[in-house]
């Protein structure tokens, strides 16, 4: 059993709320749903790796749950609109101050 199943199922032993219900009340006070929230989560902590340790992508790939490092790749380039080789590559590179 995944830990997303134990958490619905002992909160809905003791809230004595069906799972749908859970979501409905979820997704009001988060505007996502729990994938979507979770998804958010872990692309922002990748974001964070990337730009503030030395793990290499396939690290911060399976640091942060995910499997499949093109499924991330995909992700992480829908919501910040660059993928994350270039993004890494761009925070990694020095700062160059130009001189007037």
């Amino acid at each position: 059993m995944s830990l997303k199943n134990i958490l619905w199922s002992s909160s809905q032993e003791h809230l004595g709320l069906s799972q749908a219900k859970l979501q409905e009340g979820f997704k009001l006070l988060y505007t996502r749903t729990v994938t979507e929230y979770i998804r958010h989560a872990r692309l922002e902590a990748a974001r964070d790796y990337l730009s503030n340790s030395d793990m290499n992508i396939s690290q911060v790939v399976y640091s942060i749950g995910f499997s499949s490092r093109s499924y991330f790749s995909k992700i992480f380039k829908n919501k910040y609109g660059i993928s994350p080789s270039e993004f890494h590559s761009n925070v990694k590179r020095p700062l160059s101050l130009e001189v007037i």
